[in-house]
Parts: C-alpha cells; sequence; structure tokens
C-alpha cells in the first residue's frame, strides 16, 4: 500500500516537473532563443515546431500524472467520486495529448501549418518538403 502511495505521489510529482521543464522556456523559443530548448532524452524537441511538441508532450505528462494521483489516493481514501472524476480526466488529457502527436509529426516534416512553427523558423522548408525539392531538381 505504502508503495502504491509513495510511486503514485511521486509520478504525479515527475510528470509536474516535466512538464515545468518544457513550458517555462516556451516564451523565449517562441521569439527566437534557440539555446533554451530543454534537454529531453528520447524524446528531443527542436526549436522550429516547439508548440505543437509542448501542446502533446504537457497534455500526455499531465494526463499520466492525474492518473498517478487517483492511483495514489484511492489506495489512501479508497474510491471517491470526486477522484474517479480526475482519473477521467486524466485519461482524456493523455488520449487527447497522443491525437496531437500527429499534428506535431506533420508540422515537423512539412513546416505546415505555418500558425504552428516558431516565427523566426516560418521560411524554412521542413526535411520533406527539402528532400522532395532536392529530388525534384536533379
Amino acid at each position: 500500500m505504502l508503495g502504491h502511495v509513495l510511486f503514485g505521489f511521486g509520478y504525479a510529482t515527475l510528470m509536474s516537473w516535466m512538464v515545468y521543464r518544457v513550458l517555462s522556456p516556451a516564451p523565449a523559443i517562441w521569439r527566437g532563443d534557440a539555446s533554451r530548448v530543454p534537454i529531453i532524452p528520447n524524446i528531443p524537441p527542436e526549436a522550429r515546431t516547439y508548440l505543437p511538441y509542448a501542446l502533446w508532450f504537457t497534455m500526455v505528462c499531465g494526463g499520466t500524472g492525474l492518473m498517478a494521483l487517483f492511483a495514489a489516493v484511492d489506495t489512501l481514501i479508497g474510491p471517491a467520486l470526486l477522484f474517479k472524476v480526475v482519473a477521467r480526466s486524466g485519461l482524456y488529457l493523455f488520449f487527447a495529448g497522443l491525437a496531437l502527436l500527429p499534428v506535431h509529426l506533420f508540422a515537423y516534416c512539412l513546416n505546415r501549418p505555418r500558425i504552428l512553427i516558431t516565427p523566426a523558423w516560418r521560411q524554412e522548408v521542413g526535411p520533406f518538403i527539402a528532400i522532395w525539392q532536392r529530388l525534384r531538381d536533379r
């Protein structure tokens, strides 16, 4: 029981820290300061597509953090209606974040839609378009 509670609160705290790490430099990155991009292993963000990255990553981390918090509180006080709503909200957040992952990949590969691209990098082409242009110019 103690392990479940510690894991739930610890995991929720870790997810909160990850959300803070991703969102705190976002205004500076949007203004063009690429040196503020955080180093996150296995899922590295890029300054050009930081907004869609921050959206899906924050929603996935927030959702899993809420579900872990539900598991910890459920172990402590038993099933409560309020925390079931919190867990369901966490589950919805998680799946909404996963649904935004293709939007991030599309923005990364094609540099479209321009509104999701950081203003300093809007004039560049995405990697897939650059490959297409090189192949077309042969």
